[in-house]
């Protein structure tokens, strides 16, 4: 169970910093186990910004549990991030190549950036583990006193994506 709410911590705080990246607001961030953690109140402006917010969970969550960011979903279940994400993207692309390339696209960018704002995930994460829950002033806070990394993630061979080493 720990160890499951740990990944679930540091999904929810993915989300979380990509809203604060963008400067959107939520209302608050959650992992309680019945609800299997959210992010609440949130309006995000634009379809590459929403893209890269439904990536930052995964992404997030990825770099915790294998040190490196895997662009292929493993759960297509109708209720998750993946499902409403390519839903998202076969709406605004014409075709299949197309959508594969613009989710290649927001997939290394979201990444990058939430390499560079690595200990702000970590940071948020840890306070998600010790409160459950945590106001978007308490997750601001976190991110602002967080330093940056400041450094251009490697890039591995497969779909030359970048790694985000925690």
């Amino acid at each position: 169970m720990k160890k499951e709410l740990k990944s679930v911590a540091y999904h929810e705080a993915g989300h979380a910093v990509m809203n604060m990246i963008a400067n959107c607001e939520f209302e608050c961030v959650s992992i309680y186990p019945m609800a299997g953690g959210a992010l609440y109140g949130t309006e995000v402006c634009g379809i590459y910004l929403l893209i890269m917010l439904y990536l930052s969970g995964k992404i997030a969550e990825d770099a915790l549990c294998q040190g490196e960011s895997n662009p292929n979903f493993d759960n297509t279940e109708p209720d998750t991030d993946f499902h409403y994400l390519m839903k998202m993207i076969m709406a605004f692309c014409h075709t299949m190549k197309e959508g594969v390339l613009f989710y290649k696209w927001c997939h290394a960018r979201a990444a990058f950036l939430l390499c560079i704002h690595w200990p702000a995930v970590e940071g948020i994460a840890a306070e998600l583990l010790k409160k459950y829950t945590i106001t978007y002033e308490e997750a601001l806070k976190i991110f602002n006193e967080a330093p940056k990394k400041h450094q251009k993630p490697k890039l591995t061979a497969e779909w030359k994506k970048p790694v985000i080493a925690p």
